[in-house]
């Protein structure tokens, strides 16, 4: 994996819709209509029949945030283009899925793929105009329908509220959490939890816009897959002098076994373990 300043070099975008060919949803029966257009919010019931497979990987963005939502942090923010780049965006973002996939025979790769949006109801329309790299869209436009764009190139997309609202953070247990944690990403950050709703696939691999596949990842795959008492795998960030912790979680980059247990656990997690910042959840250190 390489993390990529992409939005930085305007020339990245030139590469048009040369990437769309990808199939990024083999395990579709022959009868299921792709993307499926019933649901008006984007496939939001889980009624509906996902692509699955023993070798079927799940590749994860969120889109937690409006760029111009300004209630939300700007880690949260920021994390996604704007404009007419929000579609180039995706379309690298697939492309270097698909290029690491048992689609590439190149690539030696023998998991395939499909690809995934987790979409907050805040970031399914936006301003086209707003953010660091906003700009109208063709025909002048400013309003950005992402669910449209996104299945367009091939993503399933899932609308999910937070996991977790702040007013379920109970103060006498969780005092120090409660106040501080809209300091930093939010409780909107926890919007990755639910690719651990995604259980029809052994692995879902969550990254961002930041983040593109260079090579496949199968060494890690076989090895979560083969160790019982593997459920997550992830990078680690430099955290504050003082804080609890050698190196933060990443959340930018993980890899995660899907089971509806875990992300409820995790949820309850922060009703019930108290966090201290010197000695992290429950005093684990």
């Amino acid at each position: 994996l390489s993390g990529l300043g992409l939005f930085s070099n305007p020339a990245v975008f030139s590469i048009g819709r040369r990437f769309l060919s990808c199939d990024t949803y083999s395990y579709a029966s022959d009868d299921m209509t792709f993307p499926p257009t019933d649901n008006p919010q984007g496939i939001a019931d889980y009624a509906t029949v996902l692509p699955s497979g023993d070798d079927n990987i799940a590749y994860v963005l969120t889109l937690a945030s409006c760029p111009e939502d300004d209630t939300q942090s700007d880690l949260v923010r920021d994390s996604t283009p704007t404009g007419d780049v929000f579609y180039d965006a995706a379309a690298v973002f697939k492309q270097g899925v698909c290029s690491c996939s048992i689609e590439n025979p190149e690539s030696g790769a023998t998991y395939n793929h499909t690809l995934y949006a987790l979409v907050h109801p805040d970031a399914v329309n936006c301003d086209s105009t707003a953010g660091s790299g906003g700009r109208r869209l063709l025909g002048g436009q400013t309003q950005q329908n992402r669910i449209t764009m996104l299945q367009d190139l091939g993503f399933w997309v899932k609308i999910f509220d937070d996991p977790l609202a702040l007013d379920e953070i109970p103060s006498d247990t969780n005092d120090h959490l409660k106040n501080n944690v809209q300091n930093d990403a939010g409780l909107r950050d926890l919007m990755k939890l639910h690719a651990y709703r995604l259980t029809g696939h052994p692995l879902a691999v969550v990254l961002d816009f930041n983040t593109v596949m260079s090579e496949p990842m199968d060494a890690l795959f076989d090895m979560m897959l083969s160790d019982t008492n593997k459920a997550v795998m992830y990078s680690t960030e430099a955290t504050e002098e003082g804080v609890a912790g050698g190196g933060g979680l990443d959340g930018d980059v993980m890899i995660i076994k899907p089971d509806v247990d875990e992300y409820n656990a995790i949820k309850e997690a922060y009703k019930t373990t108290t966090y201290f910042p010197e000695t992290g959840w429950g005093g684990s250190g």
